[in-house]
């Protein structure tokens, strides 16, 4: 995928729900994609509501099914622009900055 990104001129983005360990982290980044981890946005929210199971909070389609809720979905797609916006604002001061 990495490869096919480079020849093509596209983006690869990795999601992940709850975070990545060290080692994953390394080789996405030694293949050069990018990594959004989601966790951080998903303690906030529990933490804002008082609660600490994810499985049961409005995240998840319901107690008996741990898939990301509508709610989810939509801060998942916030989390996702936030990135692809801010890193295209980035390439563009980037650019600026080299007198491009």
């Amino acid at each position: 995928m990495a490869e096919l990104a480079r020849e093509h001129g596209f983006r690869v983005i990795v999601f992940a729900h709850f975070g990545v360990e060290p080692e994953p982290r390394a080789v996405l980044r030694d293949a050069g994609l990018e990594l959004i981890n989601g966790y951080p946005s998903i303690r906030e929210y529990l933490s804002e509501r008082g609660r600490a199971d994810y499985v049961g909070s409005a995240l998840t389609v319901s107690a008996d099914d741990s898939h990301p809720s509508a709610l989810h979905h939509r801060m998942i797609a916030e989390l996702l622009v936030d990135h692809v916006v801010g890193g295209a604002k980035d390439a563009e001061l980037a650019q600026v900055l080299q007198g491009g």
